[in-house]
C-alpha cells in the first residue's frame, strides 16, 4: 500500500521571482492560515531570504511551531567541516525562521558540496559523501531539531549507486525536478525497494509539468506528514 503525505506550501510563493508578483505581507499571512485550517502544515524553503520571511509571516499569523518548515541544507553561506558545525547551521536556519525546529531536513549536492571537495569522502565529487557529513544530518535528528532527514537526488555522479552506501541513514529521497519526465523513475524504484520515502516536489503542477495527473484530490485524505 502507498500512503501519502500532506500537501505543502512551497517556499518561493512569498519569494520574488522573475516574472512573479511577491504576495503582499497581509496577503501571505492570510495564505498560511488559510493552509493551515485546511490541515496543510508544512512548508518548503530554501534560501536565507525565504526563512527571514516565513519567520515574519509564522510570527504575524500566530503559527510558530504549528506550521513546520521542510529546510533545504547548504544555503546558508557556510562552509561546514564537521559535523557539529552542521548541528550549528542549522541552528542559525532554524533561528532565522523562528522555529525550534523542522519537519523535514534535506541534504542537497549542489554549490555548496561540488565547490568544496571536503564534503566527499576522497575530496571529489566522483565519491560519495564524507561520514561526518551524514552524521551531522543524523545528529540534526537525534536532536529533535527535525522529524525526518532526506537526501535530493539529481543526476550525475552521485545518482542511485552512492544510494547503497547511507540509504539506512535517511528517512526519504527528493528526486527533484526531472522525476516529471521519468528520469528519476529509478530511484523511486530505489527508495520503495528500501522502504524509503520520497518527497515529491511540484507534483500536481499543471499541463506537462504535472508530476501526477490525479483528479478529485482530496486534502482531508492526505493527513502524514512524511512517511517511510
Amino acid at each position: 500500500d502507498i500512503e501519502s503525505s500532506t500537501l505543502i506550501l512551497g517556499g518561493h510563493s512569498v519569494s520574488a521571482l522573475p516574472d512573479k508578483t511577491m504576495p503582499t505581507t497581509d496577503q501571505a499571512i492570510e495564505i498560511l492560515q488559510f493552509l493551515y485550517e485546511k490541515g496543510l502544515t508544512h512548508f518548503d524553503c530554501t534560501w536565507k531570504s525565504e526563512r527571514e520571511q516565513f519567520g515574519v509571516l509564522l510570527d504575524r499569523a500566530e503559527l510558530k511551531d504549528r506550521l513546520l518548515p521542510i529546510v533545504w541544507h547548504g544555503w546558508h553561506n557556510r562552509i561546514e567541516r564537521t559535523s557539529d558545525e552542521i548541528v550549528d547551521s542549522f541552528h542559525i536556519m532554524l533561528k532565522e525562521l523562528g522555529c525550534r525546529r523542522a519537519g523535514m531536513i534535506v541534504l542537497n549536492q549542489w554549490e555548496h558540496t561540488d565547490a568544496h571537495g571536503i564534503y566527499y569522502r576522497d575530496k571529489t565529487p566522483n565519491s560519495p559523501f564524507a561520514d561526518w557529513f551524514i552524521e551531522g544530518f543524523q545528529k540534526v535528528k537525534s536532536e529533535g531539531l527535525t522529524e525526518a532527514v532526506g537526501w535530493a537526488v539529481e543526476p550525475g555522479p552521485l545518482g542511485r549507486d552512492f544510494l547503497h552506501d547511507f540509504h539506512d541513514r535517511i528517512d526519504f529521497i527528493a528526486a527533484f525536478w526531472n522525476y516529471r519526465d521519468r528520469r528519476n523513475q529509478r530511484l523511486v524504484d530505489f527508495a520503495r525497494d528500501h522502504h524509503l520515502g520520497v518527497y515529491a516536489i511540484a507534483p500536481f503542477r499543471r499541463g506537462n509539468d504535472s508530476l501526477f495527473r490525479m483528479p478529485g484530490v482530496h486534502i482531508k485524505g492526505m493527513v502524514r506528514p512524511w512517511l517511510k
